[in-house]
C-alpha cells in the first residue's frame, strides 16, 4: 500500500456550484396526519397558559406516536432516554402545521383534541443528531470562533461559553445534509488556540472524547466602522426616510480548517472575506458572516464527500502515485477530469488528496510502470482539455490542463 505523504496540501479551488454532500441513513418516518387529545390543568385561572401547555403536551405525543412506528416499540423504549432530551423539549420545532379540532374546560382541566402533522426531515435529522440512527457521513465537531477585538464568541470558549453566529450557521448546514455534529464542552482558552491545532495529542484527545472523525475548525475576525449620514448621503440610508442616521460598514474575515481526526491533520484550509455595510450594527454582522460561510460551503462540502473518505482494502494494492494536475478552470472541470481518468486502463482506482488554487491532487493506483502511465495521460483524448507534462517532483507527476478551443 502507498505511504502517506510527508506533507499537507492546502488551500482551495473556487466553485460555481453548491452541492449536496452527504448520504445518509433513513428510516421510514410516516407521512400522516395524528389526532391526538391533551389536557393540562389550569392554575391561577390562567387558561392561555393551561392551552399552551395542552398543545405541547399533544405536540409530545404526536412525536412518540410517530417514532414509535418508525423505529419499531423495542428501539423506541431502548432509546426512550435520548428521545426525551433532543425530542419532548422543545416539540414545536418538529411541527409542521396544526389544528385545533375542539377544545374545552372541564372543572379545573383544559382538554383539547388536535390535528398534528410533523415534519419527517426534522425528526429524521434529529434522530441523527441522538445517535439514534446512524448516518453514513463522518461524524463532527463544529468550531468557530469569532473575534472582534478582543472580544471572542464560541461555544467551546472555558470562560464567557456562547454559541457564535457561524457555529449556529454551519451546524444547522451540517444538520440538515446528514451529518451528524456531536455536543461538545468548553475545553480551551483563545490564546492556546494556534498551539492547540497543531498538537496531535490534543487533536487525538478529542477524537477519543467525542468519537468524532472530522473537525471543521473557522476563525471569524469581525471589524466594524461607522460613519454618520448627512442629507448630503442620504441616497446611502438603506430603506428609511430619515436624512440623518449611522451607517456601519463590516469586514469578515473567515479561515476556515478541515482537520482528519483519524490521523490528527489538517487536510484542507479555506479562506474568504466579505464586506458589508446596513444600519443595524448586529443585523450587518450576522449578514456578512451568513455570505462568507454560504460562498465557503461548496470547497467545504467537496472536501467532507472525498478527501475525508477512506480507501477500500485491496488484496492487491498495486502501485499508488500522486499526480497533481494545475490549470483547472472550474469545478465543473475538476468532476470531467475525475470521470476521464476512470477511463484509461493503467488507472485502477484514484482518491482525492486535496486542492490547492486552481489545482487538485489526487493518488492514483496504477498497474505497469510510471513512464508509461505518465504516455497514457498525455496521449488520452480528453474531451475539453488535454494534458501536458511538466516537472515532477520527487516520486510525484504533475501536469498542466490546457483548454481545447
Amino acid at each position: 500500500m502507498r505511504e502517506k505523504p510527508k506533507f499537507w496540501f492546502l488551500g482551495y479551488l473556487l466553485i460555481g456550484a453548491f452541492v449536496t454532500f452527504s448520504s445518509q441513513a433513513q428510516v421510514n418516518i410516516p407521512q400522516r396526519l395524528w389526532t391526538i387529545q391533551a389536557n393540562a390543568l389550569v392554575e391561577e385561572n390562567n387558561f392561555a397558559q393551561a392551552r399552551e401547555k395542552a398543545l405541547q403536551d399533544a405536540f409530545k405525543k404526536a412525536i412518540k406516536e410517530s417514532l414509535n412506528v418508525a423505529l419499531g416499540e423495542k428501539t423506541f423504549l431502548e432509546k426512550a432516554k435520548l428521545i426525551e432530551v433532543y425530542f419532548y423539549e422543545n416539540p414545536m420545532r418538529f411541527v409542521n402545521r396544526y389544528r385545533i379540532i375542539s377544545e374545552k374546560l372541564e372543572g379545573a382541566e383544559y382538554k383539547i383534541e388536535v390535528e398534528v402533522e410533523l415534519s419527517a426531515s426534522q425528526l429524521q435529522m434529529e434522530l441523527i443528531q441522538a445517535g439514534i440512527v446512524k448516518s453514513d457521513s463522518p461524524d463532527l465537531l463544529v468550531m468557530a470562533i469569532e473575534q472582534e477585538k478582543e472580544t471572542f464568541s464560541s461555544s467551546w470558549l472555558k470562560i464567557g461559553s456562547q454559541e457564535s453566529k457561524a457555529e449556529t450557521l454551519l451546524s444547522i448546514l451540517f444538520k440538515e445534509n446528514g451529518y451528524r455534529v456531536v455536543k461538545s464542552e468548553p475545553v480551551f482558552i483563545p490564546q492556546a488556540l494556534e498551539q492547540n491545532l497543531k498538537d496531535k495529542n490534543w487533536l487525538i484527545e478529542l477524537r477519543r472524547k467525542y468519537q468524532a472523525q472530522a473537525m471543521v475548525f473557522a476563525k471569524i475576525l469581525i471589524k466594524t466602522e461607522q460613519k454618520t449620514i448627512t442629507s448630503a448621503d442620504e441616497q446611502l440610508i438603506y430603506n428609511t426616510e430619515q436624512a440623518s442616521g449611522v451607517l456601519f460598514s463590516v469586514n469578515c474575515q473567515l479561515e476556515l480548517y478541515l482537520i482528519d481526526l483519524t490521523i490528527a491533520e489538517s487536510k484542507l484550509i479555506l479562506k474568504k472575506e466579505k464586506n458589508a455595510e446596513g444600519e443595524d450594527l448586529e443585523e450587518t454582522k450576522n449578514k456578512v458572516i451568513e455570505r462568507a460561510i454560504n460562498e465557503i460551503m461548496p470547497e467545504l462540502i467537496l472536501a467532507l464527500e472525498q478527501i475525508l473518505q477512506k480507501p477500500a482494502t485491496k488484496t492487491n494494492p498495486g502501485q499508488w502515485i500522486l499526480i497533481e494536475f494545475s490549470g483547472l478552470s472550474s469545478y465543473f472541470q475538476y468532476l470531467q477530469l475525475a470521470q476521464e481518468l476512470k477511463k484509461i486502463k493503467l488507472i485502477k482506482n484514484l482518491e482525492l488528496w486535496g486542492f490547492a488554487p486552481k489545482a487538485v491532487k489526487f493518488w492514483i493506483e496504477y498497474s505497469g510502470d510510471k513512464e508509461l502511465l505518465k504516455k497514457s495521460l498525455t496521449s488520452y483524448q480528453f474531451q475539453n482539455f488535454a494534458l501536458l507534462p511538466v516537472q515532477p517532483e520527487k516520486d510525484q507527476l504533475r501536469f498542466n490542463i490546457q483548454s481545447l478551443p
